[in-house]
């Protein structure tokens, strides 16, 4: 999902944000949404799956539903009235893609547990 995110809506955004009457500072926030949105709910997993003795399966179906919500948001946006509302949504869409993104911490961790401790190899 990252590498969608970098590569094909962070160039893409910009003209997004302008058709829903947004300015590159509204670019500048919603970009910074998403890793916003990221950056608190890996904690929030983290202790999630810590508290659940390493179960995974919640977390990453929330980190789903997560995405799926922020991707609708995200969309909606572009029906919306053009300016406040329009823009808004955006943030608040990318928000959410943020926080369904965080889940690839949760992947790389259920990946690591799952190998037995002398198969690891460190670099």
């Amino acid at each position: 999902l990252e590498n969608i995110v970098g590569t094909v809506v962070g160039p893409s955004l910009i003209f997004y944000i302008m058709s829903v009457g947004g300015t590159n500072d509204d670019y500048g926030l919603t970009i910074a949404a998403f890793c916003i949105g990221m950056t608190s709910m890996m904690f929030t997993f983290g202790k999630w799956v810590d508290r659940n003795g390493n179960k995974y399966q919640a977390p990453l179906r929330c980190s789903f539903i997560l995405g799926i919500v922020g991707a609708i948001i995200y969309f909606v946006a572009s029906i919306l009235p053009i300016g406040f509302w329009g823009v808004n949504t955006i943030l608040v869409g990318r928000v959410f893609t943020g926080m369904g993104a965080a889940g690839k911490t949760l992947i790389k961790s259920w990946i690591a547990s799952a190998v037995p401790l002398e198969d690891q190899v460190t670099t």
